[in-house]
């Protein structure tokens, strides 16, 4: 997928309550394409939890800070750093506990603590590493690293232009209209090859 394309997805999804918090957010400029290996829904649920809890557990007035870099030349880490109160190592040891939302049971902010389980786990299953790191009284860093790739090619075959599969259909075979709602343009484009080997 396309890291810059989902970031500006959860942009936009995010900044409405960070505005409505008094948070500032900045997200990285892309100078150039960059691919990671991922699930695009499951990518943006993750990266909209951090930065919701980035939100909500920040100071008035508090700052995020969205970045990304390489750690090696296989992987890249996005990162979301906040202002908020920071983590003692204690509560960092219990951090990605089901149901435990570190003593906010009783805070004003809504929540299960459930969101960093499930993230961790999507995070996992998509072949990638979350972590945090914090300093109490300055705020923490949530990041994740997943495995960098390179656009999805699709192949054209040249020897099969689509009016060649169409023109195989058998005479008198009945037809049929295929509605296909997409937003992703690889899904897109890969869909179209599959159903352009389906002359009816």
């Amino acid at each position: 997928i396309s890291l810059p394309e989902v970031l500006l997805d959860c942009q936009a999804m995010i900044e409405p309550q960070a505005q409505k918090s008094g948070i500032h957010i900045s997200f990285p400029q892309f100078d150039r394409p960059c691919f990671v290996s991922a699930d695009r829904t499951r990518m943006k649920q993750v990266l909209v939890n951090l930065l919701s809890n980035a939100i909500k557990y920040n100071r008035a007035g508090g700052t995020i800070d969205v970045r990304f870099n390489a750690e090696t030349p296989e992987r890249l880490r996005i990162s979301v750093q906040d202002t908020g109160e920071g983590l003692s190592a204690d509560k960092l040891a219990q951090l990605f506990q089901p149901f435990n939302r570190l003593g906010q049971e009783s805070s004003t902010e809504e929540g299960t603590g459930i969101g960093l389980v499930v993230s961790k786990r999507l995070v996992e299953l998509m072949g990638g590493d979350i972590g945090v790191q914090s300093t109490v009284g300055v705020g923490s860093v949530f990041w994740i690293e997943l495995d960098m790739t390179v656009a999805v090619e699709l192949v054209a075959d040249a020897d099969e232009p689509l009016a060649l599969l169409q023109a195989r259909a058998q005479p008198g075979a009945a037809l049929r209209t295929l509605l296909y709602v997409e937003d992703n343009r690889a899904n897109l484009q890969l869909v179209e090859q599959l159903i352009a080997r389906r002359p009816d």
